[in-house]
């Protein structure tokens, strides 16, 4: 969130990267380790497992999470999502 300290470098490189799809989500009231802590690496946790069955195994049901106007992660209000290059 804002308040971590690695949140601008993070947007600063976000708003830099142009020509390759990328995603950025962040999760309020989150700190910078995230939800890795919790059972099965909590709301963190799913997000990155299906990121991973994505891109390595090319689920569309994982894809929906980053892909399209409404996308999964979109609809959970304590998620702030950008994404360029992605739908």
């Amino acid at each position: 969130e804002p308040s971590e300290v690695a949140f601008n470098n993070a947007e600063d490189d976000f708003n830099r990267i142009e020509d390759v799809p990328i995603f950025r989500a962040w999760r309020e009231k989150t700190g910078h380790s995230g939800t890795y802590r919790e059972p099965n690496g909590g709301a963190f946790g799913a997000v990155a497992v299906a990121w991973l069955k994505w891109h390595l195994k090319d689920d569309v049901t994982a894809a929906a999470m980053f892909t399209g106007s409404g996308c999964g992660l979109c609809q959970h209000r304590d998620w702030h999502v950008k994404k360029k290059n992605i739908e």
